[in-house]
């Protein structure tokens, strides 16, 4: 089971939700018997929990996209020059990215 936190984006979504729903009632668009003023209909709670079941899906799907990834193969080629970013840190011990040089074999995938 996913961790579920907090998140205030939630709180937003659902006040501008809320408020949406109560445009459209104001402006005759909803069914005359639904009673958006009287309570909440969308809340933080149902905003998580849809985020957290769209992770899931999401997830599944890149990792479906991974396994079909094949290695074909690595040829004799090495690129001696090749522009690529190291991670280092600073005395603060912040990590930063660098721009730099370095070697790179050749790697052929095919989906």
């Amino acid at each position: 089971m996913a961790l579920i936190r907090a998140d205030p984006s939630s709180n937003v979504g659902a006040s501008l939700a809320n408020a949406f729903l109560m445009d459209l009632k104001a402006a005759k668009l909803l069914v005359p018997d639904l009673n958006v003023e009287q309570f909440n209909v969308v809340d933080k709670s149902k905003l998580d929990r849809e985020k957290a079941r769209v992770k899931i899906k999401s997830e599944t799907k890149y990792q479906e996209g991974m396994e079909k990834l094949i290695c074909v193969g690595i040829d004799e080629k090495v690129d001696r020059d090749t522009l690529m970013h190291t991670e280092v840190q600073d005395e603060d011990g912040t990590v930063k990215l660098r721009k730099d040089r370095g070697a790179e074999h050749h790697l052929t995938f095919r989906n």
